[in-house]
């Protein structure tokens, strides 16, 4: 199955437009074909997990470019979805997170994370190892609680 190009247009309550491309003509050529398209069937169960992500970063996940996802806090190895703006747009395993105590690390480690900063970005700072990851060809809407903060469990609109 040859996917060329997918490109999301939500509603405009959701403001997230997403485009990715998933051809081999498309793909950087010194990053491997990562992340399949796929069609689960169902949305996910209610109460599971959704990483809230911004734009930017969902996409170079999406596209497989970045394989770490940075946070401040360690989060619970496992399957997560992946969401922006109240849309769920794929799927991915948590492996065990990195601790990053020193700049050397964060150095070493922005191939996989591609954030700019020289400095941390926290305290404490955790890679989150992303594996697995899966395309949804639909987007899927969800409610996101007010107040809640890069992780949120799925609830239907």
């Amino acid at each position: 199955m040859n996917v060329a190009s997918v490109f999301y247009s939500m509603t405009a309550s959701s403001h997230c437009r997403l485009q990715v491309c998933l051809s081999p003509a498309c793909a950087d050529q010194s990053q491997p074909a990562m992340v399949r398209a796929v069609d689960f069937g169902a949305a996910p169960r209610i109460g599971e997990r959704i990483l809230v992500l911004r734009e930017e970063w969902l996409e170079r996940i999406l596209r497989g470019a970045k394989t770490l996802e940075v946070r401040g806090a360690r989060l619970r190895e496992g399957d997560i979805w992946l969401g922006c703006r109240s849309v769920v747009f794929g799927k991915a395993r948590l492996g065990p997170a990195i601790a990053i105590g020193t700049e050397k690390e964060w150095a070493a480690l922005r191939p996989r994370h591609l954030v700019a900063d020289a400095a941390l970005p926290y305290k404490t700072t955790y890679g989150l190892p992303l594996q697995a990851v899966t395309h949804l060809r639909a987007g899927i809407p969800y409610v996101h609680r007010r107040g809640a903060i890069g992780i949120v469990k799925y609830r239907p609109p």
